[in-house]
């Protein structure tokens, strides 16, 4: 990317002073290479210069690009990105541009999930595919399909998640791509993760990997390692996982995302969990809360409290367990979030404040939730099947996994390993 900024300037040098229009198009051509290495500040700059050019030329599809380009560089950093976004969303559309509407769509959509809202998220998504297949763009259409199974996970609808996932990686199979050169967020191996086939994910997390390597996409590589990561944690291959986030820590320090920085929080945090560093893992939860509560991500934020939650009630501590739970059932109450629901109502009644006959355990719900909410009401002394409920989710999790790769699933994951003493009557 380095050398696309130096050509550019060359060119933009070499250009007369009223070549405006082919100016502006240098100028987002050095604005998506700022974006794919990750300098934000650069993008921005570059989007509003050429939005002055644009404006000056009376080109309202130019401005359209110029407003989306800025929003993007902003969309991490939470409310500040959304009003350039809906007018960016506005200006597309006046353009006459379908595709530059469905890409303003798509980073609409983003600045919703980033907030947790996936409600409006996935309207956003809805109208990106729609866009899409009205001109026949069979990548953007993949990529629609991801991030609108993508927001419907996050808000619960888990059997409508998954179809719309699995017709994304058909797609995505049928375009031939993991990641698309435009520098999208969306790929098949978190799709295959989400839909709970990790073999695939695992195979094709390399892919992604690779991909976004050989085209300098810094951002799809750090969230492909984040994603990796938390599937191999998840697994209990945790030196795999320390590799992963290591790799994954050096990007975010090029990139500067404060939206990547805390989901690193959160994902060392499990991956200290994992190991059973209690004083560790609460440290990073800890951080973690505060980075995602300074962003307003309030999904984020709930995962977090809901993790400070688990080690405070390991650490034998019901009462700091308790006021953490509590603010994440706030968070799921005030923000209509399914998840981490049913998490914090579990731990509330692990630690004595409600009765655990009041909580009950939605098929709605990712695979590890419910597993782990099936675990804490067994702790809470809750009637039922819970154990066996649990041991259930966790054997369909594992059951890729062989050898040594089984064994070391039982042994480091923490609520496997914790359903496992329970069905034994042993310590965790």
């Amino acid at each position: 990317s380095a050398r696309v900024h130096e050509l550019a300037e060359l060119a933009l040098c070499s250009l007369p002073a009223n070549a405006r229009a082919l100016r502006a198009d240098i100028l987002f051509r050095r604005g998506d290479a700022a974006f794919l290495s990750g300098d934000r500040e650069a993008e921005r700059e570059f989007a509003r210069e050429a939005g002055q050019l644009a404006a000056a030329l009376g080109d309202p599809p130019r401005e359209a690009r110029a407003r989306l380009m800025e929003a993007r560089s902003l969309v991490d950093s939470g409310a500040e990105a959304m009003p350039l976004l809906e007018d960016a969303v506005a200006r597309a559309r006046a353009s006459g541009d379908p595709a530059l509407e469905a890409d303003a769509l798509e980073q609409w959509g983003h600045g919703f999930v980033r907030a947790g809202n996936f409600a409006e998220a996935t309207a956003r998504y809805r109208r990106q595919m729609e866009a899409a297949q009205a001109i026949g763009d069979s990548r953007r259409v993949a990529e629609a399909g991801y991030y609108l199974g993508e927001a419907l996970l996050g808000s619960g609808q888990v059997a409508a998640a998954r179809d719309q996932l699995e017709a994304s990686i058909r797609e995505f199979s049928r375009h031939g791509a993991t990641r698309s050169e435009a520098g999208a967020m969306a790929d098949p191996a978190t799709a295959y993760a989400m839909v709970g086939r990790p073999a695939d994910a695992n195979a094709t997390f390399e892919q992604s990997l690779a991909r976004c390597r050989s085209i300098g996409f810094l951002e799809g590589e750090a969230l492909a390692l984040g994603n990796y990561s938390k599937t191999v944690i998840l697994e209990g291959r945790l030196d795999r996982a320390g590799e992963l986030m290591e790799n994954w820590r050096e990007c975010n320090q090029v990139l500067r995302s404060p939206f990547c920085d805390a989901y690193s929080l959160l994902h060392s945090g499990d991956y200290y969990w994992a190991r059973q560093d209690l004083d560790q893992a609460r440290v990073f939860y800890t951080e973690a809360v505060s980075a995602f509560r300074k962003l307003g991500a309030v999904y984020g934020e709930a995962d977090a409290l809901v993790s400070l939650a688990r080690v405070h009630a390991a650490a034998n501590a019901p009462k700091d367990s308790a006021r953490r739970a509590r603010e994440a059932q706030d968070l799921v109450e005030a923000n209509g979030l399914a998840e981490p629901d049913p998490l914090p109502r579990a731990y509330l009644a692990r630690a004595g404040r409600i009765p655990a006959s009041e909580v009950t355990v939605p098929e709605a719900r990712q695979a590890p939730v419910r597993a782990e909410a099936h675990l804490v009401l067994h702790e809470a002394g809750a009637a039922g099947p819970h154990p066996e409920s649990a041991l259930e989710i966790l054997a369909a999790l594992s059951s890729h996994l062989t050898g040594e790769d089984a064994r070391l699933f039982w042994i480091h994951n923490p609520v496997a390993r914790r359903a496992r003493a329970a069905e034994t009557g042993g310590a965790a």
